[in-house]
């Protein structure tokens, strides 16, 4: 039983130093993005990668993630997706170009651009590495963490919404028997914004929300019926069943 439970160990350790893609989505985050690379890169190694998908971020924010990447010597691979704004993609898009750019089999899901991380992340990605030896193929989710292997999350990905697409897709996993709920330590920190900032940042967002349902649906009352419907519904469906 021990030599099968090393064995298991080494094969872990052994999969692990293929490398893991951590998948970043990013708009209008400059304030923050260099603090939150700046740690990933302390705690990642030479074969692994970041891929980072900007959704049409101004000017001054490109600009600071530009600067960003520029200011910080990268062990690891740092690969950098800028697209047009479009009202037609949404998060649950963008997480998914992340994921399609990956390279590597294993992608962690979705580390917030505002912030910061310690060295237990790297626990939690063995923690995966482990599980995955023991119990095959599964999506593994914990309070601060989702990882899963490249293969699963494209055969099913994310569904084009602006809010509740984990959720969602965690109920398509559970039906698939194929994810893991886990409890662990945690390991990110968000970066304090003032509260102006903040509250200016949350109307920025809710207005561009409404500004692109706008133009897609062509009426202000059924977008607010959506924006309503896409608040409320998912986050019902998760405090129920998960």
């Amino acid at each position: 039983m021990n030599r099968r439970i090393n064995n298991l160990v080494n094969q872990a350790f052994e999969d692990r130093n293929l490398g893991v893609s951590v998948c970043i989505c990013h708009y209008n985050m400059g304030e923050t993005i260099y603090k939150c690379l700046n740690s990933l890169n302390t705690l990642l190694t030479r074969n692994d990668e970041i891929i980072l998908v900007d959704d049409g971020s101004n000017l001054a924010h490109l600009n600071r993630l530009n600067k960003a990447i520029k200011g910080i010597d990268f062990i690891c691979t740092v690969k950098v997706i800028k697209k047009q704004r479009s009202v037609y993609r949404k998060l649950g898009s963008v997480r998914n170009l992340s994921i399609n750019a990956a390279s590597k089999k294993v992608v962690v899901l979705h580390l917030d651009a505002d912030d910061i991380f310690s060295d237990k992340l790297k626990t939690n990605i063995k923690l995966y590495y482990l599980l995955s030896v023991i119990i095959g193929d599964v999506y593994v989710s914990g309070s601060q963490l989702q990882i899963v292997s490249k293969k699963l999350i494209k055969r099913l990905p994310y569904q084009n919404i602006y809010y509740g697409e984990d959720r969602i897709l965690w109920s398509t996993l559970i039906v698939a028997e194929k994810i893991l709920f886990v409890k662990h330590k945690e390991f990110r920190r968000r970066i304090p914004l003032t509260r102006s900032k903040k509250l200016i940042k949350s109307f920025i967002l809710l207005f561009c929300v409404f500004r692109d349902e706008l133009r897609v649906t062509n009426s202000g009352f059924i977008t607010l019926i959506n924006l309503f419907n896409k608040l409320k519904r998912p986050y019902n469906f998760g405090r129920t069943f998960l």
